[in-house]
């Protein structure tokens, strides 16, 4: 079976994608084809209409979520145990720190549409400050998912010829 790869995981992804927690994995792709093409273009349906806020937001944390697995390396795991190794996650983020680490440690906001996402997606910033004013070490697991890319529509769905001889999701 095809997979397709969900950078970070699976639950922020779906927050942001406007889908359910609930759902099996078969289930990640199909629901996503329907909320872009039911929510991510305004206008004409075609290759001239305008993305939507949705959409637009959905492609920033997918850029994000991947600079952000690239970071936490080949086990998955972002780690922060001290200002330092702080910096490059904070800059991902849209943050950064108001005066240094230590017990009066806190972040600010550096990029307005990356912090927004942030805070958006669920990560757990909060976690990461307390890090930051001494607490234990950040750890975080943001591997990527494998999600598997259906061959055949979902239950209660079928593929109809549409315009142009395309085939066409109905449900």
């Amino acid at each position: 079976m095809s997979t397709a790869t969900i950078p970070g995981p699976l639950r922020s992804f779906l927050r942001m994608a406007g889908i359910s927690q609930k759902i099996s994995l078969e289930e990640v792709l199909p629901l996503l084809a329907r909320n872009v093409a039911v929510e991510g273009y305004q206008g004409r349906k075609d290759s001239k209409g305008r993305p939507t806020e949705f959409l637009i937001l959905l492609k920033r944390y997918v850029e994000q979520a991947r600079e952000l697995v690239t970071l936490a390396g080949s086990d998955g795991v972002l780690r922060v145990s001290n200002c330092e190794q702080a910096d490059p996650v904070l800059r991902i983020l849209g943050y950064r720190l108001r005066q240094g680490c230590g017990k009066d440690a806190t972040l600010e906001t550096a990029e307005p549409e990356r912090a927004f996402l942030t805070i958006d997606s669920g990560f757990p910033l909060a976690d990461l400050e307390a890090t930051l004013q001494g607490g234990k070490p950040f750890v975080y697991p943001f591997a990527a998912t494998q999600v598997p890319v259906c061959s055949r529509p979902p239950t209660g769905c079928r593929l109809i010829r549409g315009k142009s001889a395309r085939r066409e999701l109905t449900c």
